[in-house]
């Protein structure tokens, strides 16, 4: 029988198909690896193109100017001088506003502004703290530190769940918050306080954390380790409590404490016992 002249296919398992299929498979791999590194790098990375999406002519107008005044530019162009001082105008009262917020602090070390520390508590309508806000946390306060008999070094007497409160279910009531500020006062002018005296001149209404809670007390001297709020002039105490304000003890109520001062003897009496130092 004649043979034919048409050549045959090559079998599907012969060599040469199998190794294009390999070939063709290892360029399409090579593609998807190159394709999913190219977005790695754009998507995490950044590519050349920017991150932020072109916007419509006129959408960033108002964030573009600075506010800061410009500079002169190189060809010569001067600044506004009425905008640049309206500008430094606007910067320094924000920083007199964040100055008054924050307020005078103390130098434990030199206690050198105690006059101007002392003004700047005179500049609200004095009398009680209101029963409404962060003066309500201040007339508590007064109430559970001036509520009561007193020794003569000015620490309360009773503890505070022993005071015959006059209110309804012996809870305190509004008689109750103004018997405690009349004897803050009273306190201040017949100079129930303690401590000792420095002979400055001034009373010192502290804060102070005793395991009973957050309590009030005057001094005479530097509170050093607590927390100093005002400032009353012995000689004239009426003065503080016409124009006390309430709402700047509370700022001064969440600084830190007064350190500082020379290490005139031990804050702990000892006595004849022998003071023991570790090594």
């Amino acid at each position: 029988m004649p043979t034919s002249d048409v050549p045959t296919a090559a079998p599907v398992g012969s060599p040469h198909r199998r190794r294009r299929q390999m070939l063709s498979a290892a360029i399409a791999a090579f593609a998807a690896m190159s394709a999913s590194q190219a977005f790695c790098q754009f998507a995490f990375v950044g590519g050349a193109a920017p991150l932020m999406p072109a916007l419509r002519p006129g959408v960033m107008a108002p964030f573009a100017a600075s506010s800061l005044p410009r500079r002169a530019d190189d060809d010569g162009e001067e600044v506004d001088p009425e905008e640049a001082e309206r500008r430094e105008q606007l910067r320094a009262q924000r920083a007199a506003d964040r100055a008054w917020r924050t307020g005078l602090n103390l130098d434990g070390d030199n206690l050198d502004n105690l006059q101007e520390w002392y003004e700047e508590a005179l500049a609200g309508p004095g009398g009680m703290p209101k029963d409404q806000g962060q003066q309500a946390f201040f007339l508590d306060l007064i109430l559970r530190s001036f509520f009561g008999e007193f020794h003569p070094n000015s620490r309360i007497k009773d503890n505070m769940a022993k005071r015959a409160y006059t209110g309804e279910n012996n809870q305190p009531c509004a008689t109750d918050f103004e018997t405690a500020y009349e004897t803050l006062k009273r306190n201040v002018k017949e100079g129930l306080y303690f401590g000792r005296d420095d002979g400055q001149g001034w009373t010192w209404l502290v804060a102070s954390q005793s395991p009973g809670g957050l309590e009030l007390y005057l001094a005479r001297e530097p509170p050093f380790g607590e927390r100093p709020l005002a400032l009353i002039k012995t000689s004239d105490p009426d003065e503080f409590f016409d124009k006390v304000d309430w709402n700047r003890l509370f700022i001064r109520l969440h600084k830190p404490q007064l350190w500082g001062g020379t290490v005139s003897r031990f804050p702990i009496p000892l006595g004849k016992q022998r003071q023991f130092s570790l090594r």
